[in-house]
């Protein structure tokens, strides 16, 4: 029954991503890069770290990340399927917190760069 379904996902992921595929390509086609500013990598860590907000946005999301690891070892002791969820729930929570945080760095660098006149057009 569980490689049933194992097949059956396999073959809806197939089936998901070509049609995903063929839609992004079309999407590329017609999608306006004019605008579009790349950040070098290594100033938006640095930016990251820079700004109170975002530090303190990675420090919470580190420290959930440090309680998610306490209660996934917490959760296989005897093994408890809710704390193993909350476990879960913690590690996505501290993942998008560090998303958004990396998005808001973005923010960020174009105010500093719109606030110094060094846009390009």
């Amino acid at each position: 029954m569980i490689e049933a379904l194992i097949v059956l996902a396999w073959l809806i992921k197939i089936f998901l991503i070509s049609r995903i595929r063929f839609k992004k390509a079309e999407k590329e086609l017609f999608e306006d890069t004019i605008g579009v500013i790349k950040i070098p990598f290594m100033d938006r860590l640095i930016l990251s770290f820079s700004s109170p907000l975002l530090a303190a946005l990675y420090a919470s999301a580190a420290y959930t990340f440090i309680v998610a690891s306490f209660t996934l070892i917490i959760a296989f002791q005897p093994y408890d399927f809710f704390i193993l969820l909350l476990a879960v729930t913690l590690y996505a929570f501290g993942f998008s917190l560090v998303t958004y945080a990396w998005k808001k760095s973005k923010e960020i660098y174009l105010k500093i760069i719109h606030s110094q006149g060094e846009v390009y057009e």
